[in-house]
Parts: C-alpha cells; sequence; structure tokens
C-alpha cells in the first residue's frame, strides 16, 4: 500500500515538472540599440534618362532704344595726288564760225582736281589764237567762263598744251588742289584765229591778242557767242 502511494506521488511530480517545462516563458525588455554601422561604398551612376522635349519658343522681347549717336572723328589727312590718266579721245569736230572761229563741245564729265579736254589745235597754233573757254555746271543753264572764280569753293585754271586743253580746279581762296568731286554738264572751247596782220613779231602772244580781242565782254557767253555768230 505504501508502495503505491509512494509511485503516485512520483509520477504526480513527475507530470508536474513535464508540465512546467512546457510552459512558455515571459518575453524579457529589449536591449538598448546597437552603434550604428559604417556608411557603405557609394554604388554606380545610374543611366543618363532620355531628353525632355524641347520647350515652346518664347516671345521676341521689346527692341531696346537707339543709342545716342557717336562723336564726329577727326578729318583725314589729305592723300597724295594720284597719277595722271591717260590721255582721251580727240573731241568731235567743231563748229565752224565767223572769219574761221571754231568751237568745240564736250558732254557731262564728272572728275577731281583736273580734267583734260582733246581738242586739233597744236601748240603752234594756240600761239597765234585767241582761246576761251566756258562751261555749266550740273544742274545749271547759265555758261560760266574758263579760267575764272565762279564758285565760291574752288577757283577754275587752264593749261594749254599741244592738242590739249586741261582744266585745273585749286581752293578758293586758300589755293591747293581741289578734292571735292564735280560734275559738268557740258564744256566749250572757242578757237578765234588772230589776223596776220595783228600778229606783233618777236613780241609775246599777249600782245598779238591784246591787238586782236573784240571789244567784247568774254566773260558773258551769250554775248561771245553772239558776237562771232555761234550757237548759245
Amino acid at each position: 500500500m505504501r508502495t503505491n502511494i509512494l509511485k503516485s506521488v512520483t509520477m504526480a511530480l513527475l507530470c508536474a515538472a513535464i508540465l512546467f517545462s512546457c510552459t512558455k516563458p515571459e518575453d524579457g525588455k529589449d536591449g538598448k540599440d546597437g552603434a550604428a554601422g559604417a556608411t557603405g561604398a557609394q554604388g554606380p551612376a545610374g543611366a543618363v534618362g532620355a531628353a525632355g522635349a524641347t520647350g515652346a519658343t518664347g516671345a521676341t522681347g521689346a527692341q531696346g532704344e537707339q543709342g545716342i549717336q557717336g562723336i564726329q572723328g577727326v578729318q583725314g589727312i589729305q592723300g597724295e595726288q594720284g597719277e595722271q590718266g591717260i590721255q582721251g579721245e580727240q573731241g568731235i569736230q567743231g563748229i565752224a564760225g565767223n572769219a574761221g572761229v571754231m568751237m568745240y563741245t564736250y558732254g557731262s564729265r564728272t572728275f577731281t582736281t583736273f580734267e583734260n579736254y582733246i581738242y586739233p589745235v597744236t601748240l603752234s597754233d594756240a600761239a597765234k589764237s585767241l582761246i576761251y573757254a566756258y562751261y555749266r555746271p550740273a544742274g545749271m543753264t547759265s555758261w560760266l567762263c574758263a579760267p575764272g572764280v565762279n564758285n565760291p569753293s574752288y577757283e577754275v585754271e587752264s593749261v594749254i598744251s599741244n592738242n590739249m586743253y586741261t582744266i585745273i580746279l585749286l581752293n578758293y581762296p586758300a589755293g591747293g588742289h581741289y578734292m571735292t568731286e564735280v560734275t559738268w554738264a557740258e564744256f566749250r572751247i572757242i578757237v578765234v584765229p588772230i589776223p596776220e596782220a595783228n600778229i606783233v613779231p618777236f613780241a609775246s602772244a599777249a600782245a598779238s591778242m591784246s591787238k586782236s580781242a573784240p571789244a567784247v565782254d568774254f566773260n558773258n557767253y551769250a554775248a561771245v557767242a553772239k558776237y562771232y555768230g555761234l550757237p548759245e
């Protein structure tokens, strides 16, 4: 009997032990967070994305104000005189006037400083003639005498050589070559032979010319044309 009681107690203790061992224990408190780990290496760059669409063109801005005009620069030095041009073609045959008077007419020319007019009068013949020249500037109807001062800016001089009548323009009154371009609409040369009886031997051409010059105002082309029967 005693033996049975001991077995019963033993079994009861064994069951209790088994039951206790199978019971789940309660969770303990969370521990402190550990120290942060080292930063990892940077990863490779990602692929470039596709280009976005072009945006619309912006509106044109307003035009800015015009700037002020700059000051005028200093005038450059006068250049050297250019080489003389080639001799032009011979002028047309003149109109025969009274007592062998000839007139040679030339059309419009634009030039600077000087201009050559070719005519069939040798230097020898010129020395025995009265020679007068007249020009009509562009935009004018009146004829002006050459040589002479008929313009406030320049003076007209002339040089007679073999088969050539040269016009030279000089600044007035300062002198020196006139470098501004001019246009003469028409130019006329009148050649009046001096009668043999009026030629003064061994004297200057001026003496013969003075003896032969008629009483007419040679600065007035209309008067000269009327006197010699030439067209106006």
